[in-house]
């Protein structure tokens, strides 16, 4: 049996058709964006809905059509429920919790300890702090070199300045 993790939620109808504005946290804007099906929380049942189309709308809102979900009525069922992806769809960094976590810059070496993971509407950042110093840092493919959950332990690759900004 699959967990689920909820990922955002549907806002509400979008035209006459049957599509949707769904609300999608940061963290999984990625994933969202390449996923042909999501559960849909029904009274504590997760139920599968196919992707028929993916549209993003702005920096955290999509504009989905759903299998199944032909008209502007069906679609108004579906307002304010929650979106899951089961855990497994998900990329390692988006199932475990993160804080505590050290952060080695390939061109740095030890760079500190994830003191918090702040979910903005556009991206996902760490907050690492090393002595009295404290660095945001955008947490998105790109920079992770690697996540190791047993050690603790996660090597980035950063832009030149960005720890200087």
């Amino acid at each position: 049996m699959s967990a689920y993790v909820n990922i955002g939620s549907v806002i509400k109808p979008h035209g006459l058709k049957g599509a949707v504005a769904c609300h999608v946290d940061a963290l999984y804007f990625d994933v969202f964006q390449g996923a042909e099906m999501i559960f849909i929380d029904h009274s504590g049942s997760f139920v599968p809905y196919s992707i028929s189309s993916n549209d993003v709308l702005t920096k955290d809102r999509f504009k989905v059509q759903l299998a199944g979900v032909d008209d502007q009525s069906e679609a108004e069922l579906l307002r304010g429920k929650e979106i899951f992806l089961p855990e497994e769809d998900l990329p390692e960094h988006a199932q475990i919790e993160l804080e505590g976590f050290m952060v080695y810059i390939k061109s740095h070496g030890e760079l500190g300890v994830i003191s918090q993971v702040i979910e903005q509407s556009t991206q996902v950042l760490i907050e690492v702090e090393k002595d009295e110093q404290t660095w945001l840092i955008p947490f998105v493919e790109a920079f992770i070199l690697s996540i190791d959950p047993e050690e603790q332990r996660i090597d980035m690759e950063l832009p030149d300045g960005l720890l200087d900004i």
